[in-house]
């Protein structure tokens, strides 16, 4: 009796020697916490992945909406006028250099200033200059330090606005901007350029007025108090973050565009003299971009405006960014390919990461080819003085890569229990 126990207990071990070595092999092949997506600044990506035969290899296919090329691009900053505010304007001038620099080679860009005025003031919504100084700063027309210098004086005369919104409704400003007359009137200074790419950059020490804080915001000091609901109740109907950025979809079209901000971008931030608060509003339009901040308490911005064009520069040649669906990914496996030709990469291996430059398509009339398909056209004006639509096409991003193999230790059996004698 018991020697038949043995033979049943060193064939249990058996088998549990053969498990333990089948879980090993499967567990150290492709270890793999797949996440699964793609993602771009522009949000126009839907994205499936694929295993291949034998579970280790995959291939990760992406639709991308095409946007339209530009060398052209206009920068504006809109800015919070309160009295808090003069503190930051010269590290904005400091720093605007590296946010210039960082853009593609020969880019034609342009800098302008808009207010962030409500309703009450005649600023709201239009472009802000000094005297003789241009509304638009062309790197056409102006050597960089003749942009930094025209920067300072439009900044150092922004005027205050009087009214309860107190110079902090940057998205009533901003949106007020891209309404029809407002419109007309910074095109015909030659901003908002119908070929060219965009970059917004909203710059406040608080909250924007127009947007109500959850209940449950953490940063404490904020008081919705006195004029500033007055203004939010007359201006601010329909104005929130995803309002704003559907206004920059609508005015851009295939066009690239960037959002960033400065502001306070940590709650831990401490408030000073109770007019510093975090940004809200201009945080969470950012998110919806995918943009960047720079922290409004730092002594130097010079970093942070690098970092701000370097975004700029990503949309305009058309950069996209892709988070691979699985971890642990074998770099030199990694092979892109759109619209089933090869294309170039580069791969961040921490962040798991394929930055992919598409071929995008060119801003030009609309035009019917032999196959009946459209190709790209221009929002630029017609004989009538109407904007014509962009339309672009989308085009298949395929990535196929394999994931690291990890060697096995050979499995240690179990020894053999001796079978006790009878």
């Amino acid at each position: 009796m018991k020697l038949a126990q043995s033979k049943v207990l060193r064939t249990v071990t058996l088998w549990a020697f053969f498990l333990s070595s089948a879980v090993l092999v499967s567990a150290c092949q492709a270890p793999d916490g797949g996440k699964g997506g793609g993602i771009d600044s522009a949000g126009d990506i839907s994205t499936s992945s694929t295993a291949r035969t034998g579970g280790s290899c995959y291939d990760d296919r992406s639709q991308v909406k095409q946007q339209a090329k530009t060398n052209k691009i206009d920068i504006l900053f809109v800015v919070d006028t309160s009295g808090s505010m003069s503190a930051e304007h010269p590290k904005i001038i400091n720093a605007i250099p590296n946010l210039l620099t960082s853009l593609p080679n020969g880019a034609d860009f342009q800098v302008a200033v808009m207010p962030a005025h409500g309703s009450h003031s005649s600023h709201s919504g239009l472009l802000w200059k000094r005297g003789s100084t241009p509304y638009v700063l062309s790197s056409e027309q102006l050597s960089l330090s003749q942009i930094q210098l025209g920067l300072h004086d439009s900044l150092d005369s922004i005027p205050n606005d009087s009214s309860d919104g107190t110079g902090e409704e940057g998205l009533y400003s901003f949106t007020h901007a891209l309404e029809q007359g407002q419109l007309t009137a910074n095109r015909a200074h030659g901003f908002f350029r119908q070929d060219a790419a965009l970059a917004v950059v909203f710059v406040s020490d608080e909250n924007d007025v127009c947007f109500v804080p959850p209940a449950d915001a953490k940063f404490p000091k904020y008081n919705p108090g006195g004029d500033e609901v007055a203004a939010r109740r007359r201006d601010c109907a329909g104005i929130t973050p995803a309002s704003v950025f559907a206004k920059i979809q609508e005015l851009q079209g295939t066009r690239p565009f960037s959002i960033a901000a400065i502001t306070h971008n940590s709650w831990k931030y401490t408030v000073a003299n109770n007019n510093d608060y975090y940004g809200y509003g201009y945080m969470e339009l950012v998110g919806l971009a995918n943009g960047t901040t720079v922290e409004i308490a730092e002594s130097d911005y010079r970093s942070g405006f690098s970092q701000i064009g370097q975004l700029a520069s990503s949309a305009m040649q058309q950069i996209l960014d892709f988070a691979l669906a699985h971890d642990n990914v074998e770099p030199s496996s990694i092979k892109v390919k759109i619209d089933g030709k090869s294309a170039d990469f580069t791969y961040n291996a921490s962040s798991n990461v394929v930055a992919v430059q598409q071929p995008g398509c060119a801003l030009s009339n609309t035009s019917i080819d032999d196959d009946g398909k459209k190709s790209c056209s221009d929002d630029s004006d017609d004989k009538n003085g109407k904007s014509t639509s962009t339309s672009c096409g989308t085009s298949t991003l395929d990535i196929s890569y394999c994931l690291k193999s990890t060697p096995c230790p050979n499995p240690t059996p179990t020894p053999t229990p001796t079978p006790t004698p009878t």
